[in-house]
C-alpha cells in the first residue's frame, strides 16, 4: 500500500518492546485505510520507517561513485572538504516559536541575505545504513586536509553547536527527504544543502559568541578576525564585555555578519577562528573553576531584578503583569543582563585556555555517540514532523 497519511498511537513511542500497544491506521493516495495493531503495527513501523536507521555494521548498497573533496569514509560517516569560496546566508532574526512560515520567505523583511567569504570547510556527515543522514558537522580549516591530526576550528555560523554540529534541519515534505540518490554521492549532497539551503535563525548562535569570547576580545587580534571590519564604536558597545558564553541577540548577530560580508576571501583564509568544543555546547572544565565566566552565574546577579523591571516595564505594565514577567522568566533577559553590566557587577575574568581540537577528535567523538541509535528521537525528527509540516495527520499518543 502507498501510504499517504499514517496515524500512530502508543505511549510516546516509548520504545519496541512486547509490552508495548501501538496501532497505526495507513491511508494511500486514494483514501483506502487499513488498521494495524500490535506487532503487525510495530512492524510495520520498522519496515516502513526505520529500517534505515537501525544499527546495522554491513552497508546493504553500494557506496557509488565516491564525490569530488571526499577524503575520508568510516562504516557510518563520510569526511568531505571544499575550498574557500562565497556563501549565502539566510537569517531569520526570530527564533523559532516566533517565526510564520506563512510570511517568511526571502521576501520577508524578517530574513536577511548575507553573502560571507569561507575559509576551506571541513563536514563530517553520518549515515544509515540506506543512506539517510543522521548529522551533519561542520568545520573551518586553514587548508586542505592533509592529516588527521590536523587542527580543526569553529564555524561561527547561525544554528551550529559549538561542537560543530548543525542544528538539523525540519523538512516541510518528505521528497526533501527522499529526494538524493541513497548513495555517498546522495549523502554529501544531502549533507551540503542542510547547511546552505535551510536558512538559519536565532535559536542558536554561541558559536558566533566564542570567536569573540577567544579571540577579537583581544584587540592586538581584532585585525585578524571576522570583527575586523567593525566600527570600533560599535564593538565597544555590543562585543566589549563577552561574559555570556551562550547567546546574542539578533542585533549583535547581524552586526557580526554585516562585518563578515565586507571580508574578502584572501583575508578569511588567514584570519583566526575559535577551537570547537568536545560538547555541544562548551565544556566548562575548559575555564578557571574558580571564576564565574557567565555574569548569569554570579551569586549577586539576580539582586536587583525585581527594580529593574519595575523601571523597564513601569509605563506599560502593571505590577501584576511586571511580576508575572519575573515569575515566568518571560522578562527581556538582554536588557536585564547589559543593565547588570554595566551597572553593578564588574567581573575580572581569567582568559579560558582552549584546547586544540583536530578531526580525530571530532571523529573520535562522532564514533563513541553513535554506538547506537535513538530510533525514538530519529522517528520524530524525520518523519513525524516532516509530516506535521506538510500537513498530513501524524500523531503519538
Amino acid at each position: 500500500m502507498s501510504q499517504n497519511t499514517i496515524t500512530i498511537i502508543d505511549n510516546y513511542m516509548s520504545g519496541f518492546s512486547a509490552g508495548n500497544t501501538y496501532k497505526v491506521i495507513v491511508t494511500d493516495h486514494q483514501d483506502n485505510s487499513v488498521s494495524l495493531t500490535g506487532l503487525k503495527a510495530t512492524d510495520y513501523i520498522k519496515s516502513t520507517y526505520l529500517s534505515g536507521y537501525i544499527n546495522n555494521n554491513d552497508l546493504p548498497v553500494d557506496s557509488g561513485i565516491l564525490p569530488p573533496g571526499v577524503r575520508m569514509l568510516g562504516q557510518n560517516y563520510v569526511v568531505f572538504e571544499r575550498p574557500p569560496t562565497y556563501q549565502n546566508v539566510f537569517y531569520n532574526v526570530n527564533r523559532v516559536e516566533e517565526q510564520n512560515p506563512d510570511e517568511d520567505n526571502e521576501n520577508s523583511p524578517n530574513i536577511f541575505l548575507y553573502r560571507i567569504p569561507m575559509p576551506w570547510q571541513v563536514y563530517i556527515a553520518t549515515f544509515t545504513k540506506d543512506y539517510y543522514i543522521n548529522d551533519v558537522y561542520m568545520f573551518f580549516s586553514n587548508t586542505s586536509l592533509f592529516t588527521a591530526d590536523q587542527e580543526l576550528y569553529l564555524a561561527p555560523i547561525p544554528n551550529f553547536y559549538t561542537n560543530g554540529l548543525l542544528c538539523r534541519p525540519v523538512f516541510a515534505h518528505m521528497e526533501d527527504i527522499e529526494r538524493y540518490p541513497k548513495n555517498l554521492s546522495g549523502v554529501v549532497a544531502g549533507a551540503y544543502d542542510w547547511v546552505w539551503n535551510n536558512g538559519t535563525n536565532n535559536d542558536l548562535n554561541e558559536a558566533m559568541v566564542h570567536v569573540n569570547l577567544q579571540i577579537a576580545k583581544d584587540i592586538n587580534q581584532r585585525s585578524n578576525t571576522i570583527f575586523s571590519k567593525m566600527s570600533e564604536e560599535d564593538y565597544s558597545v555590543y562585543f566589549r564585555n563577552p561574559y555570556n558564553m551562550h547567546y546574542y541577540n539578533s542585533a549583535r548577530v547581524q552586526l557580526i555578519l554585516s562585518a563578515w560580508e565586507k571580508c574578502t576571501l584572501e583575508e578569511v583564509v588567514n584570519y583566526k577562528w575559535p577551537a570547537f568544543s568536545s560538547e555541544k555546547h562548551f565544556d566548562q572544565s575548559q575555564y578557571s573553576p574558580s571564576v564565574p565566566h557567565d555574569i548569569t552565574e554570579h551569586s549577586n546577579y539576580y539582586d536587583w531584578l525585581e527594580q529593574w523591571a519595575y523601571e523597564y516595564y513601569g509605563e506599560e505594565y502593571s505590577e501584576e503583569q511586571i511580576d508575572s514577567l519575573i515569575n515566568n522568566d518571560d522578562y527581556n533577559h538582554d536588557s536585564y543582563y547589559e543593565y547588570v553590566l554595566e551597572n553593578h557587577i564588574q567581573v575580572d575574568l581569567v582568559d579560558p585556555q582552549f584546547n586544540q581540537m583536530t578531526l580525530s577528535n571530532a571523529i573520535n567523538r562522532i564514533e563513541t555517540s553513535n554506538n547506537g541509535y535513538n530510533i525514538k528521537n530519529i522517528f520524530n525528527s524525520y518523519i513525524q514532523k516532516a509530516f506535521e509540516i506538510s500537513g498530513s495527520n501524524v500523531q503519538s499518543a
